[in-house]
């Protein structure tokens, strides 16, 4: 009963741990910029699960056989470092350094083998008695310091935007330490070299081959931030730890060995170091060059320099990723186009927006349309009459270069202005 009631509790932990990083996740705001690749920094908090050390003695019990207990130890809090390099909008290699505490729970084993076979581990000091008829937990505890090779990739759906799904794996060491005091359950048949009451002291560490599986939920809340949302399961090859009975000539276990599984629930924030990369140039067309004068011939005086001449024209406006404000070099193109048609006396000027592939068809019908809107507006506050400016917008359905579907494409994030 006292097992369930336990593991309904972390049950409920888990859920309200869940449930705090998704309210973390939608509470952060900031643009859906994929993290640019290069060096980042990553620090994990939460709660973690061991499953028990399902361990065997070397020496044997009293029936004759090798102890076979299990270490339980608490659900408690756990901890991650992580320094990585994102090879691409996809993979990305980490170094791992985590660490997993907690007081031992119990210390039992099978109860069908007989009066002789010592069933476990109660506390020390304390003898069962009438006034005292339980048997307590033993004191101690169980910690775990990994050392992980990380590697992560990352499901860069276009429809999920700012969140991205990762799995990954991951490989390394496992410095275990067991540190704990208990007194025998039973100590079979009582002599003088075997008294009734006996003690086990385990204080002992080792280190074994680790591995572990990593499924989490990103959400990119600037182009350097994201909060990440991970479980782990670790588990590894068998540690040994040596223990110490107190009756030299009573029960000795010796060295017990198995394995340490666990499972983890953190949320944490990882921060990119690397630059995000510069923003495209901006292309502007070759300008016209005026004829050349007319040859004068000497008798006749020369006729008058011709009228400047005005061809039709097209001005390129640049965006940046997800967004429909001009920014500085922007503005001053729509300048530019407004000075060149007032010079020249346009009589139409045709105002088309258009986006990337990243996102969906109908959004970026939307985020083309804000586009060309920002820079008609633009353009009749530079003083250019609103009855010559025609907007209209493509979406994604004219490219300026030809790419799949989802890809964050900077020459395709535009307005054209063409002005007759």
């Amino acid at each position: 009963m006292a097992v369930e009631n336990n593991k309904g509790f972390l049950e409920m932990k888990l859920k309200l741990l869940a449930g705090a990083a998704l309210c973390g996740l939608f509470a952060a705001s900031g643009a859906s910029a994929q993290a640019p690749n290069g060096v980042y920094g990553a620090v994990d908090l939460g709660y973690h699960a061991p499953e028990g050390i399902e361990a065997e003695s070397s020496s044997n019990a009293p029936d004759g056989r090798p102890y076979d207990w299990t270490f339980d130890g608490e659900d408690s809090f756990a901890g991650f470092a992580r320094i990585g390099y994102r090879l691409s909008p996809q993979f990305r290699v980490e170094l791992e350094g985590g660490y997993r505490g907690g007081e031992v729970e119990s210390v039992r084993g099978s109860g069908n083998r007989g009066a002789s076979y010592p069933v476990g581990l109660c506390t020390q000091g304390v003898f069962r008695s009438t006034a005292n008829p339980t048997c307590g937990a033993p004191q101690g505890v169980i910690e775990a310091h990994t050392l992980m090779a990380n590697a992560i990739y990352d499901l860069n759906f276009s429809f999920f935007q700012r969140f991205v799904p990762f799995v990954g794996v991951g490989v390394g060491i496992n410095r275990t330490n067991i540190d704990l005091v208990g007194q025998f359950s039973n100590v079979g048949t009582v002599t003088a070299a075997n008294p009734q009451f006996q003690n086990l002291v385990i204080d002992d560490e080792d280190v074994s081959f680790a591995y572990q599986g990593l499924l989490g939920l990103s959400y990119n809340a600037t182009d350097r931030l994201a909060v990440d949302l991970t479980y782990r399961y670790l588990t590894g090859s068998d540690v040994d730890y040596i223990s110490r009975g107190s009756a030299t000539g009573g029960l000795q276990p010796g060295t017990f060995s198995g394995s340490y599984d666990d499972q983890s629930l953190t949320l944490g924030l990882r921060y990119s170091f690397a630059a995000p990369p510069p923003p495209p140039p901006v292309v502007e067309p070759a300008p016209v060059e005026a004829p050349p004068p007319p040859v004068v011939e000497a008798p006749p005086p020369p006729p008058p320099p011709p009228a400047p001449v005005f061809q039709p024209r097209e001005f390129l406006v640049y965006f940046p990723f997800d967004q429909s404000i001009l920014t500085p070099e922007a503005q001053t193109v729509v300048q530019e186009a407004a000075s060149y048609a007032a010079a020249g006396g346009a009589t139409r000027i045709a105002v088309t927006g258009h986006a990337d592939t990243s996102g969906s068809a109908a959004y970026n019908i939307r985020l083309s349309e804000r586009r060309a809107r920002a820079v008609a507006d633009s353009m009749v506050g530079l003083g250019v009459n609103p009855a010559l400016i025609t907007a209209d917008w493509r979406g994604e359905a004219e490219p300026a270069v030809s790419t799949g579907d989802g890809v964050k494409e900077p020459l395709n994030r535009r307005a054209t202005v063409a002005i007759n």
